[in-house]
């Protein structure tokens, strides 16, 4: 019974991430063509349900230690050949947060979307004459947005200056972190009603 209460939850979770990703996002390609993401993994980087298909959580191995990985992060990317696969053009931002309950880490929380613009030779960044990625917009290596709770406005800065919709991107990476957020809350809800252990073994 246990195990399907909380496959059924991490389900309905997804969902709830998916409706916070759409009622808060700005631009029409997420908000309006549904053109975005959302997952739950484990601590492993394994996904959790099968709803969709999404990015992946090993740039965040490949960059970071175990030793750099902390509550209140929210780790960023969009660059295709440094996503582990997980990202097929520029224009796809991936926002992912490490999931604690208490010091131990228990799963990641993920959201990503192809936004309106990030810059490059055109305005919306899908140039048909492009001969390389970075004629499509910003590429940005995985990096800490936030770390430990504290944002990083320098990055936030220079993201939002190389896209001609700079208000539309930085609410977009906004209701992604706020969406991710909230599935990480919901997870660390299930983590309270049954213990670590129980969900990891679930898991």
């Amino acid at each position: 019974v246990e195990l399907e209460v909380i496959l059924g939850t991490i389900r309905s979770a997804e969902l709830e991430i998916e409706a916070a990703v759409e009622r808060t996002s700005r631009s029409p390609m997420i908000r309006d063509q549904h053109d975005y993401r959302v997952a739950l993994f484990d601590a492993r980087g394994r996904k959790l349900t099968g709803r969709s298909y999404s990015a992946l959580v090993e740039p965040v191995f490949e960059y970071f230690g175990d030793d750099e990985i902390d509550p209140g992060d929210v780790f960023f990317w969009n660059d295709p050949y440094n996503s582990s696969g997980g990202i097929g053009h520029v224009p796809d931002l991936c926002t992912t947060i490490p999931i604690f309950h208490g010091e131990r880490l228990i799963g990641f929380s993920q959201v990503f979307g192809h936004h309106d613009d990030v810059g490059g030779s055109v305005p919306g960044s899908l140039p048909v004459h492009a001969t390389d990625m970075w004629a499509e917009g910003l590429v940005v290596p995985p990096i800490k947005l936030y770390a430990g709770g504290v944002v990083n406005s320098a990055a936030f800065k220079i993201i939002e200056r190389n896209s001609r919709l700079p208000e539309h991107l930085k609410g977009d990476i906004d209701a992604e972190i706020g969406a991710a957020r909230l599935g990480s809350k919901r997870v660390c809800e299930l983590a309270e009603r049954y213990g670590a252990d129980a969900l990891e073994t679930a898991f």
